[in-house]
């Protein structure tokens, strides 16, 4: 969905079109498909989400990821690269990809609500963007996933 605001700039917002994580405790087991994603230090626990950019005309000016916090954390969480693609049904945490560049960090959070990271050192353009979620703190989180009523999303602002 895109929107044009009165300032001249197009809002677009992508639901993710794929999400998952992978615990170190459950090494060769898939939770794709899940209606939650989940972060944690002990045992390690990180979540992927993929997001198909199209329709992005212009340069991209800010780039939002936006999460539901079914959970509470004072530390946070991370937003990365990943060095590879993952298939939602079948990664593990023996097959995961790596994580890679560092693109933003959420704020504390409390349950109930959306969390928005700035990451628009993430997105040039219209493609395939695949991120990773990974714990700041020892605390479990758990986030709503595509398969959720609170779906994550990427909002993004581009100008002509």
């Amino acid at each position: 969905m895109s929107v044009t605001t009165p300032a001249g700039a197009t809002v677009s917002t992508f639901d993710a079109v794929a999400d998952t994580y992978v615990n170190s405790d459950s090494p060769t087991t898939n939770f794709g498909g899940g209606d939650e994603l989940r972060t944690d230090n002990a045992p390690l626990i990180r979540s992927f989400l993929r997001f198909d950019v199209a329709g992005i005309t212009g340069t991209v000016t800010r780039a939002k990821l936006r999460i539901f916090a079914n959970s509470s954390s004072s530390a946070g969480f991370e937003v990365h690269a990943l060095s590879a693609t993952f298939d939602e049904t079948a990664v593990t945490h023996e097959t995961a990809p790596e994580v890679g560049t560092l693109f933003g960090t959420s704020p504390a959070f409390t349950a109930g609500g959306y969390i928005e990271v700035d990451i628009t050192a993430a997105i040039s353009g219209n493609g395939i963007v695949e991120l990773a979620l990974t714990a700041l703190g020892d605390t479990a989180t758990s986030f709503g996933s595509r398969e959720s009523a609170n779906k994550p999303q990427l909002i993004i602002e581009s100008s002509s």
